[in-house]
C-alpha cells in the first residue's frame, strides 16, 4: 500500500498538469516518451474470438487502453490488421473518440479483472467475406499446428496535452488456440 503522502503528491501533480499549458509540458514530455508510456492490450485471454465458420465468419476483439503517464489522452481510431498463418484476414478501425484518464485504463481494471457491465468497452467486430473465410480454413488444414499462428498489428492516433500522437504498431502474436479460432 502506497504511503499516503505518495497519493496526495500523485493527486496534486495531475490536477496542475491539467492546468499547465501544451507548449509548457511539450518542453518536459516529447512525444515519443508519451506514446511509450500508452499502450494496448487484449482485455482478457478470451477476448479474440475468430470464427470462420460457413455461416457466419466474424472476428471480435476487445482491447483495453492503459496509460501509465500523467497525461490525458484522446484516442480518435484504432485500426487493427489481423493475419492468421501468415496470410491477412482483414482489417478492423474502432473510430469512435475514447478518452483514457492519467494513469487509468479503459475499460477501467476491476477486481477479479471483470469490467463493469456498464464500462464503455473498446469493442472492434469484422464480418469476413465467405470466399476469403473458405480460402483460410482450406490453408488452415494444409499447414503445420506450429504455423497457425495469430497476428495482430494494432496502431493508434489521437491527442493527448502536448499534441497529436500516432503511435507506433503493436504486434501480439497469438497460438491460433487461444485465439478462440474455429474453423
Amino acid at each position: 500500500m502506497p504511503e499516503p503522502i505518495v497519493v496526495v503528491f500523485k493527486a496534486v501533480f495531475i490536477w496542475l498538469i491539467r492546468w499547465i499549458p501544451g507548449w509548457m509540458l511539450r518542453k518536459k514530455f516529447n512525444s515519443r516518451a508519451v506514446v511509450e508510456g500508452f499502450g494496448v492490450e487484449l482485455m482478457s485471454p478470451t477476448s479474440l474470438d475468430i470464427r470462420l465458420d460457413k455461416d457466419d465468419p466474424t472476428v471480435r476483439l476487445y482491447l483495453r487502453l492503459l496509460n501509465f503517464t500523467p497525461l490525458t489522452f484522446e484516442v480518435e481510431k484504432i485500426f487493427v490488421e489481423i493475419q492468421v498463418a501468415k496470410r491477412k484476414l482483414g482489417t478492423m478501425d474502432h473510430p469512435e473518440r475514447i478518452r483514457v484518464d492519467p494513469y487509468t485504463a479503459m475499460p477501467p481494471l476491476r477486481y477479479g479483472g471483470f469490467s463493469g457491465m456498464h464500462d464503455p468497452k473498446v469493442y472492434l467486430h469484422l464480418d469476413v467475406d465467405t470466399g476469403r473465410a473458405a480460402s483460410m480454413r482450406e490453408h488452415l488444414e494444409h499447414s503445420q499446428s506450429y504455423d497457425r499462428e495469430v497476428e495482430l498489428m494494432i496502431w493508434l492516433h489521437g491527442t493527448s496535452q502536448v499534441g497529436r500522437f500516432d503511435s507506433p504498431p503493436m504486434e501480439p502474436r497469438i497460438p491460433a488456440a487461444s485465439a478462440g479460432l474455429r474453423l
